[in-house]
């Protein structure tokens, strides 16, 4: 906003994303070598928790807050209702979405999102059946 006439100070613009967290089974004992990759002091994170039903969808704005969320579910793995959320709530679909997993999951369809995708798998590459134009998935040792 500096340069133009009549408007004075910096704009400050938040940065906010979709975390999609796998909650399964099979992830126990690395949700926080996955979550360690995320949280980044200035970015708010809609945090969902899935594993075959999304359990909740909750806004967090500090590394505090995020150690205090309760893990829900620890059942299979199901990560589609999660995406189907997102790809279809006003307020969600147009952020940047990032996923982590294990890999071991169901194939992922991106046919009604558009947005970009990250995937974090602490094992194998998640399948995809329809990726979206920006998708990219990293694998942690």
């Amino acid at each position: 906003r500096r340069g133009i006439v009549g408007i004075k100070g910096h704009r400050k613009v938040k940065n906010r994303i979709n975390l999609i967290w796998d909650t399964s089974g099979s992830m126990s004992g690395l949700h926080e070598k996955v979550l360690e990759y995320v949280f980044r002091s200035d970015i708010e994170i809609n945090v969902c928790q899935v594993d075959t039903i999304v359990h909740s969808m909750k806004v967090v704005k500090s590394m505090k807050a995020l150690q205090l969320i309760t893990v829900e579910g620890f059942g299979g793995t199901v990560l589609q209702p999660a995406i189907d959320l997102i790809a279809n709530h006003k307020d969600y679909k147009t952020l940047n979405t990032v996923i982590l997993t294990d890999g071991c999951c169901d194939k992922l369809d991106f046919s009604n999102y558009h947005g970009k995708v990250l995937i974090i798998s602490a094992g194998v590459h998640a399948p995809i059946k329809h990726p979206p134009k920006y998708l990219r998935q990293i694998l942690t040792n």
